[in-house]
């Protein structure tokens, strides 16, 4: 997706769900939830990009069998996500409009750090299932050092990755404000749901919604997701702040 966003190098094959840039429809699906090798070989692209946290080590040693060069895409912190970003624009060669898509990013982070409220909102990121589950983001995930560096205090499983939660961990965590995606049904789910009413997040409707893809992927619009959260982070705490 960033070769073809950039407009380096020539895209051949997308998974079902890259959806952005818009013109990206036109390319070849080569992946749904697992790749299909056959339709890779048949692309026949000189570079492969997985996402590290997508694949079982089975796939890559499938994909390794193919015998084209592999780029493993990997991201547990925003730092690592620019190290990697910066790596790949170097193997495609566009380390100029990357290197400046890196600093925008940089630059939201520090307005965030420069911003951050004199007692940090904790927050949570919780996906709500349609049966009513519910998962959280780990702590030690992207998201919850995206939620660090917004000036926010993650709340969550320690884990680096969405986990399961029950509805008496969520009620423990206690988040002041909760993100989730903007999912048919999802945000009005949480803040009807008569189990979550005694979560500060719920009672105040600090419930907010973004863009799932947005949201849950490492993709070209993180630097989108640090500007998001920073300024919700902001608000809130300048609505506290106004209610005491």
């Amino acid at each position: 997706v960033a070769a073809n966003l950039y407009g380096i190098s020539e895209l051949v094959g997308r998974t079902a769900s890259c959806n952005y840039p818009s013109g990206i429809s036109s390319v070849p699906v080569v992946a749904e939830v697992k790749p299909s090798f056959e339709r890779i070989a048949a692309a026949k692209p000189d570079l492969i990009i997985y996402d590290a946290g997508l694949y079982s080590q089975s796939d890559v040693e499938k994909l390794k069998q193919l015998n084209i060069e592999l780029f493993e895409f990997k991201a547990n912190t925003i730092d690592e996500y620019a190290d990697t970003c910066l790596r790949l624009a170097s193997r495609i060669g566009c380390e100029s409009l990357m290197s400046d898509y890196i600093d925008r990013m940089y630059a939201e982070v520090s307005l965030n750090q420069g911003t951050k409220p004199e007692n940090p909102p904790k927050v949570a990121i919780v996906l709500r299932n349609p049966d009513g589950s519910l998962m959280v983001a780990g702590t030690k995930s992207f998201l919850g050092d995206v939620l660090t560096k917004c000036g926010a205090t993650p709340v969550g499983p320690e884990s680096n990755k969405f986990e399961n939660a029950n509805v008496e961990s969520l009620i423990e965590m206690a988040p002041e404000v909760i993100l989730t995606t903007d999912a048919l049904g999802s945000q009005d789910g949480i803040l009807k749901d008569p189990r979550l009413q005694s979560i500060p997040a719920v009672k105040k409707k600090y419930v907010a919604a973004t863009t799932g893809d947005v949201l849950l992927r490492a993709g070209t619009r993180v630097r989108d997701l640090v500007e998001r959260v920073g300024k919700l982070v902001r608000e809130i705490a300048d609505a506290e702040r106004a209610a005491k």
